[in-house]
Protein backbone atom coordinates (compact mmCIF):
# COMPACT_ATOMS: atom_id res chain seq x y z
CA UNK A 1 0.00 0.00 0.00
CA UNK A 2 1.41 3.47 -0.99
CA UNK A 3 2.27 5.37 1.88
CA UNK A 4 0.23 9.05 2.52
CA UNK A 5 2.23 12.00 2.71
CA UNK A 6 1.39 12.15 6.56
CA UNK A 7 2.58 9.25 7.25
CA UNK A 8 6.08 9.56 4.64
CA UNK A 9 6.20 13.33 6.13
CA UNK A 10 6.48 12.17 9.60
CA UNK A 11 9.37 9.67 8.27
CA UNK A 12 11.21 12.13 6.93
CA UNK A 13 11.24 14.57 10.00
CA UNK A 14 12.02 11.33 12.06
CA UNK A 15 15.12 10.68 9.94
CA UNK A 16 16.15 13.80 8.93
CA UNK A 17 15.03 16.51 12.01
CA UNK A 18 15.81 16.99 15.53
CA UNK A 19 13.31 17.56 17.65
CA UNK A 20 9.57 17.98 17.08
CA UNK A 21 8.35 18.90 14.12
CA UNK A 22 6.56 22.16 13.09
CA UNK A 23 4.06 22.40 10.23
CA UNK A 24 6.52 24.36 7.81
CA UNK A 25 9.47 21.56 8.39
CA UNK A 26 8.68 19.06 5.80
CA UNK A 27 6.53 19.83 2.89
CA UNK A 28 5.30 18.05 -0.38
CA UNK A 29 7.29 19.54 -3.20
CA UNK A 30 6.14 16.74 -5.95
CA UNK A 31 4.07 19.33 -7.80
CA UNK A 32 6.48 21.31 -8.75
CA UNK A 33 8.53 18.59 -11.03
CA UNK A 34 5.46 17.56 -13.11
CA UNK A 35 7.68 14.68 -14.44
CA UNK A 36 7.99 12.45 -11.51
CA UNK A 37 5.86 9.77 -11.33
CA UNK A 38 7.62 7.27 -8.74
CA UNK A 39 7.34 8.31 -5.24
CA UNK A 40 7.12 12.21 -4.17
CA UNK A 41 9.70 14.56 -3.05
CA UNK A 42 10.42 16.55 0.27
CA UNK A 43 11.29 19.76 0.95
CA UNK A 44 13.44 19.60 4.89
CA UNK A 45 14.03 22.69 6.62
CA UNK A 46 16.48 22.30 9.16
CA UNK A 47 16.25 25.72 11.49
CA UNK A 48 19.08 24.23 13.79
CA UNK A 49 21.51 24.30 11.09
CA UNK A 50 20.12 27.03 8.95
CA UNK A 51 19.72 25.12 6.07
CA UNK A 52 16.79 23.47 3.30
CA UNK A 53 17.34 20.57 1.60
CA UNK A 54 15.39 18.17 -0.89
CA UNK A 55 14.68 14.26 0.35
CA UNK A 56 13.36 11.84 -1.61
CA UNK A 57 10.92 9.11 -0.72
CA UNK A 58 9.86 6.04 -3.55
CA UNK A 59 6.94 4.83 -1.34
CA UNK A 60 8.19 1.66 -1.63
CA UNK A 61 9.06 0.85 1.71
CA UNK A 62 12.87 2.03 1.18
CA UNK A 63 13.34 4.65 3.73
CA UNK A 64 13.59 7.73 2.35
CA UNK A 65 16.95 9.89 1.54
CA UNK A 66 18.45 13.09 0.78
CA UNK A 67 19.17 14.04 -2.72
CA UNK A 68 20.89 17.56 -1.38
CA UNK A 69 24.93 17.73 -1.73
CA UNK A 70 27.54 16.11 -3.93
CA UNK A 71 27.49 13.39 -1.23
CA UNK A 72 23.92 12.54 -2.54
CA UNK A 73 24.70 12.64 -6.12
CA UNK A 74 23.98 9.03 -6.59
CA UNK A 75 21.03 8.79 -4.80
CA UNK A 76 19.87 11.94 -6.64
CA UNK A 77 20.63 10.70 -10.26
CA UNK A 78 18.98 6.64 -8.88
CA UNK A 79 15.56 8.93 -8.19
CA UNK A 80 15.84 10.66 -11.73
CA UNK A 81 16.52 7.37 -13.24
CA UNK A 82 13.33 5.69 -11.53
CA UNK A 83 11.20 8.38 -13.43
CA UNK A 84 12.63 7.77 -16.47
CA UNK A 85 13.01 3.92 -16.69
CA UNK A 86 16.82 3.74 -16.07
CA UNK A 87 17.79 6.30 -19.12
CA UNK A 88 17.90 10.08 -19.85
CA UNK A 89 14.56 11.68 -20.83
CA UNK A 90 15.89 13.84 -23.77
CA UNK A 91 16.42 17.22 -24.80
CA UNK A 92 12.86 17.88 -24.22
CA UNK A 93 12.94 17.43 -20.92
CA UNK A 94 16.07 18.63 -20.26
CA UNK A 95 14.45 21.98 -18.06
CA UNK A 96 12.90 20.31 -16.18
CA UNK A 97 15.99 17.85 -15.01
CA UNK A 98 18.03 21.37 -14.71
CA UNK A 99 15.36 22.75 -12.34
CA UNK A 100 15.68 19.73 -10.03
CA UNK A 101 19.35 19.69 -10.49
CA UNK A 102 19.46 23.14 -9.76
CA UNK A 103 17.62 22.70 -6.15
CA UNK A 104 19.51 20.14 -5.25
CA UNK A 105 22.54 21.94 -5.50
CA UNK A 106 21.99 25.45 -5.09
CA UNK A 107 18.88 25.16 -3.14
CA UNK A 108 15.82 25.66 -4.03
CA UNK A 109 15.66 29.84 -3.63
CA UNK A 110 18.49 29.99 -6.73
CA UNK A 111 16.88 31.29 -9.87
CA UNK A 112 17.79 29.33 -13.69
CA UNK A 113 18.94 32.33 -15.56
CA UNK A 114 16.51 31.95 -18.80
CA UNK A 115 14.38 34.05 -20.89
CA UNK A 116 11.35 33.15 -18.69
CA UNK A 117 13.36 34.42 -15.58
CA UNK A 118 14.39 37.84 -17.54
CA UNK A 119 10.97 38.41 -18.68
CA UNK A 120 9.29 37.92 -15.14
CA UNK A 121 12.06 39.71 -13.66
CA UNK A 122 11.66 43.03 -16.20
CA UNK A 123 8.00 42.70 -15.37
CA UNK A 124 6.86 45.83 -13.42
CA UNK A 125 10.67 47.57 -13.37
CA UNK A 126 11.22 44.85 -11.12
CA UNK A 127 14.76 44.74 -13.07
CA UNK A 128 16.30 47.44 -10.93
CA UNK A 129 16.06 45.64 -7.88
CA UNK A 130 18.51 43.64 -9.45
CA UNK A 131 20.62 46.52 -10.14
CA UNK A 132 21.17 47.79 -6.27
CA UNK A 133 24.51 45.84 -5.78
CA UNK A 134 27.43 46.54 -7.31
CA UNK A 135 26.49 45.81 -10.45
CA UNK A 136 24.58 48.47 -12.42
CA UNK A 137 24.32 47.55 -16.02
CA UNK A 138 20.77 45.59 -17.14
CA UNK A 139 22.26 44.42 -20.33
CA UNK A 140 25.05 42.39 -17.66
CA UNK A 141 22.32 41.24 -15.84
CA UNK A 142 20.41 40.31 -19.28
CA UNK A 143 23.70 38.88 -20.95
CA UNK A 144 23.79 36.35 -18.29
CA UNK A 145 19.97 34.90 -18.78
CA UNK A 146 21.52 32.54 -21.27
CA UNK A 147 18.94 29.45 -20.47
CA UNK A 148 19.87 25.75 -20.21
CA UNK A 149 22.35 24.63 -22.56
CA UNK A 150 21.73 20.87 -23.27
CA UNK A 151 23.10 18.09 -25.81
CA UNK A 152 23.63 14.33 -25.96
CA UNK A 153 26.46 12.93 -28.17
CA UNK A 154 26.49 9.15 -27.86
CA UNK A 155 25.54 7.62 -24.41
CA UNK A 156 26.33 11.20 -22.54
CA UNK A 157 24.05 13.91 -21.97
CA UNK A 158 25.46 17.53 -20.38
CA UNK A 159 23.47 20.42 -18.68
CA UNK A 160 24.97 23.99 -18.53
CA UNK A 161 23.41 26.80 -17.06
CA UNK A 162 23.69 29.80 -14.78
CA UNK A 163 22.10 30.53 -11.74
CA UNK A 164 21.46 33.77 -9.97
CA UNK A 165 22.23 32.77 -6.16
CA UNK A 166 20.24 34.10 -3.07
CA UNK A 167 23.64 36.11 -2.66
CA UNK A 168 23.27 37.98 -5.27
CA UNK A 169 25.72 36.11 -7.35
CA UNK A 170 25.62 34.01 -10.16
CA UNK A 171 26.83 30.73 -10.90
CA UNK A 172 27.45 28.25 -13.48
CA UNK A 173 26.31 24.68 -13.37
CA UNK A 174 27.69 21.95 -15.30
CA UNK A 175 26.33 18.85 -14.94
CA UNK A 176 27.16 15.26 -17.13
CA UNK A 177 26.32 11.68 -16.76
CA UNK A 178 25.61 8.92 -19.04
CA UNK A 179 22.24 8.84 -21.04
CA UNK A 180 21.72 4.65 -20.02
CA UNK A 181 22.03 3.51 -17.54
CA UNK A 182 21.27 6.96 -16.35
CA UNK A 183 24.37 8.05 -14.42
CA UNK A 184 25.50 11.64 -12.80
CA UNK A 185 29.23 11.22 -13.70
CA UNK A 186 29.78 14.75 -13.01
CA UNK A 187 28.99 17.90 -11.60
CA UNK A 188 30.70 21.74 -11.02
CA UNK A 189 30.01 24.62 -9.42
CA UNK A 190 32.34 27.82 -10.98
CA UNK A 191 31.32 31.34 -9.88
CA UNK A 192 30.70 33.29 -12.62
CA UNK A 193 29.82 36.63 -10.79
CA UNK A 194 31.05 37.06 -7.19
CA UNK A 195 28.21 37.75 -4.00
CA UNK A 196 27.05 40.78 -4.22
CA UNK A 197 27.45 41.95 -7.65
CA UNK A 198 23.35 41.60 -7.94
CA UNK A 199 21.12 42.03 -5.25
CA UNK A 200 19.25 39.08 -4.59
CA UNK A 201 15.05 40.99 -4.16
CA UNK A 202 13.27 37.83 -3.84
CA UNK A 203 11.96 35.57 -0.82
CA UNK A 204 14.23 33.45 0.44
Amino acid sequence: MRTSVANEQDEVARLFLVGPRRPWDVYDRTAAYGWISVGRVYSVRDSNLGRAFLVGALGDGTAPVSLSGPENRRAAAEFLSRQFRGRFPGLDKSEGVAQFLKDITLGLYAQIADARFLKSQKRDGGLQGWLKGREKDPAVFEALCSGVRAREDKNEWQLEFNVFNTGGGVDRLKVSGSIAPLAIQALSVEEVKAVGEFYYPLEG
